[in-house]
């Protein structure tokens, strides 16, 4: 199908080029608000990593050692304990650590501070003795059951909460001028 020369020049429209509009500098007040919104957007980002790394470490403190699993047993006698908390390493709330003596079944005694939130029972007083395990990193008693769903939960959620970490070092990124050297 032929194409008709008059037609074709008059569907085809060249637009004249637009002179680019110069933006105007920013005053000095643009920019101490552009500062201000970015450092609180990145401090707000920052509480919220904050929350949920604790709300991780909160709930990973629920995934106990498997007493069946323990290199060796024995029992322990509660010597001191201290109440720790709000907010602390192990996430929220408050938890017991308390130095026990621990004398395995090989005769051999020795004493260790644990500081395991839920590894302390609300009733476990100075002087009590219960059973206790010695598993690669930690200790167990028995009754608490290894649950590596909850563990599984937790890192999910710390490496969640590391994603608002990056968001505010990418807000303040700008505003601090970082230059790469070399």
């Amino acid at each position: 199908m032929p194409v008709n020369p008059d037609e074709a020049a008059r569907t085809i429209e060249v637009l004249p080029e637009r002179p680019a509009v110069p933006r105007p500098a920013p005053t000095p007040e643009m920019r101490r608000r552009a500062w201000f919104n970015a450092t609180l957007a990145a401090a707000l980002l920052v509480g919220v990593s904050f929350l949920l790394v604790g709300t991780a470490l909160t709930v990973g403190r629920f995934a106990g050692k498997n007493y069946q699993d323990a290199r060796r047993t024995g029992t322990a006698a509660i010597e001191r304990c201290s109440l720790r908390g709000p907010v602390t390493l192990n996430g929220f709330g408050y938890h017991d650590r308390c130095t026990v003596t621990a004398t395995w079944e090989t005769g051999e005694t020795v004493r260790v501070t644990i500081d395991k939130p839920g590894f302390f029972d609300d009733g476990d007083r100075v002087g009590d003795r219960f059973e206790i395990g010695e598993n690669p990193g930690g200790y167990s008693r028995p009754g608490t059951a290894e649950r590596s769903w909850v563990r599984a939960a937790a890192w999910a959620v710390g490496l969640l909460g590391l994603l608002p970490l990056l968001a505010a070092g990418l807000y303040l990124r700008p505003i601090l001028h970082v230059t790469r050297l070399g």
